[in-house]
């Protein structure tokens, strides 16, 4: 399967989401609010120490309706923001919210960035595959990271479903983290994090610039 038709799918499945729930947790196809806010806290935390003094600039790939900056506001985490996401509604919605944020409508691989961020996350579009194959998906996550690691100016983070589980939903992406984490030390850099104590089923790895 192409790059553009795992995009396509993407776009199909979420659009049918944020009509159905409009802008929440089950608008983004998350069941939980109190689940999806775990996750964002854990996009967050790859901001340092130092940098939450001041503010950073952040790009937010898969941004949705902008929840995540709705939580970085709720911690009182100052961040000059873009949000980027491929669904229009998505995008509506998330400027209706944050009218006094940016948000890029469109493919975050096939669009242009003509400057770089502080740090750059991507929440949620490594765990869907949809109809997508592993391999294919696979090979989709890897551009992503790498495309986002060449535009952070200090890191990234993203998360993905862990395949140590007794059970596999056949639209979701599962990876081993271990070959994860290899990938990102092999082709981005050894300085990176991994958070798998949150929730029993997933993963997020944070990647800092050397």
């Amino acid at each position: 399967m192409s790059r553009e038709s795992i995009t396509a799918g993407f776009v199909e499945h979420y659009s049918g989401k944020i009509r159905e729930h409009g802008p929440n947790a089950k608008g983004v196809d998350w069941v939980h609010e109190d689940r999806a806010e775990l996750r964002q806290d854990m996009m967050l935390k790859v901001v340092t120490e130092q940098d939450r003094a001041e503010s950073v600039s952040l790009l937010d790939v898969g941004c949705g309706y902008g929840a995540l900056l709705t939580r970085a506001h709720a911690l009182e985490l100052k961040l000059d923001y873009t949000g980027n996401d491929l669904v229009g509604d998505m995008i509506t919605h998330a400027r209706a919210l944050h009218p006094d944020s940016l948000f890029v409508a469109g493919d975050f691989l096939e669009t242009e960035w003509h400057e770089t961020y502080d740090y750059v996350v991507c929440n949620g579009i490594m765990t869907f595959k949809h109809h997508a194959s592993l391999l294919d998906m696979e090979k989709y996550c890897f551009a992503l990271m790498t495309k986002m690691f060449q535009l952070a100016r200090k890191g990234i983070a993203f998360n993905m479903m862990s395949s140590r589980v007794n059970f596999f939903d056949p639209k979701l992406f599962y990876r081993n983290p271990i070959e994860i984490l290899s990938f990102c030390q092999t082709n981005l850099s050894s300085k990176l994090r991994l958070e798998n104590a949150y929730l029993p089923f997933e993963f997020t790895v944070h990647v800092y610039h050397p």
